[in-house]
């Protein structure tokens, strides 16, 4: 299993937990959809970063990313909470 499947599942797995626990109707919210970036879209967001930088990144787990599509060559998506929040971490 490689790293990004397995942030996919613990968010997932997350999101299970929650919905299982009991919390008070002034408590809950739906989570907001996270915003998907291609590897394109965070050169375009965080100026100065090439694409092979943010590949570094993701398999480095720095920053999560999501494969989806055939498992060897579909498209890389990253949330792009997770990429701000490493940039701004530096």
């Amino acid at each position: 299993m490689t790293p990004e499947q397995k942030s996919y599942l613990i968010s997932q797995f997350s999101l299970l937990l929650d919905q299982l626990v009991d919390v008070p109707d002034e408590k809950k919210q739906e989570p907001a959809p996270r915003e998907m970036l291609t590897l394109q879209e965070c050169t375009e967001v965080i100026k100065g970063v090439s694409i092979h930088a943010i590949r570094v990144l993701i398999a480095k787990g720095k920053i999560q990313a999501l494969r989806v599509g055939d498992s060897k060559r579909g498209r890389i998506l990253v949330p792009k909470d997770s990429l701000i929040e490493y940039f701004d971490s530096l």
